[in-house]
């Protein structure tokens, strides 16, 4: 299987933990942030993604967490390893194993998700003005705890800008190219864990 393949699948064997209950020490291992703030939930779950998978992760990613830093240390750590794609007239789109950085809008934060589950064609996501499924962390399971869930997303085009269910894509990161600059560990193989 393709690195893309393996990350997907790893990023699928979180979706379902949440901080509280059987799955709290895997979450916990995963995020690896004690008195994390709520709303970085979501890019606490990439860095954890990234820690597991590639060799030598950008030390951003392998440090301390850094209280309300977790979203800037993905996106410097992908700055360095040229991994930012971002929505123009090229109309590229993210792809199997990137992760999806949408803008604030309308009162809502930031947030990141990572592309598990596209309709591919020649690496290309075919599931524009339709559903994307994504794993989501900073999700709220339904006692209200932090969870990582499966999510639908929806990728669409207007004029020059990529958009998801009315929030701005500000970039991606292209997962080839953060395997080109950091290597992947255990030859990409994935193996999804129990939870």
């Amino acid at each position: 299987m393709s690195a893309r393949c393996n990350f997907a699948a790893l990023a699928r064997s979180f979706a379902g933990l949440s901080c509280a209950g059987a799955g709290k020490a895997r979450y916990d291992a995963l995020i690896c942030a004690t008195g994390f703030d709520t709303t970085s939930g979501c890019a606490l779950v990439v860095r954890g993604l990234w820690r597991l998978f590639f060799s030598t992760p950008h030390e951003r990613i392998t440090r301390d967490y850094v209280a309300g830093q977790a979203l800037a240390d993905l996106r410097m750590a992908a700055r360095a390893a040229d991994a930012v794609r971002r929505p123009g007239a090229s109309m590229a789109i993210p792809e199997l194993g990137d992760v999806v950085h949408l803008g604030g809008y309308a009162g809502q934060p930031e947030h990141v998700w990572t592309c598990v589950d596209p309709e591919v064609h020649d690496g290309a996501v075919l599931g524009l003005d339709g559903a994307v499924l994504g794993l989501d962390g900073g999700r709220r399971d339904d006692a209200g705890h932090e969870s990582i869930e499966s999510v639908e997303h929806c990728l669409s085009w207007l004029g020059t800008g990529l958009w998801d269910r009315g929030r701005p894509v500000v970039e991606w990161y292209d997962l080839d190219a953060l395997a080109a600059a950091w290597g992947v560990a255990n030859g990409g193989a994935a193996v999804p864990r129990s939870h």
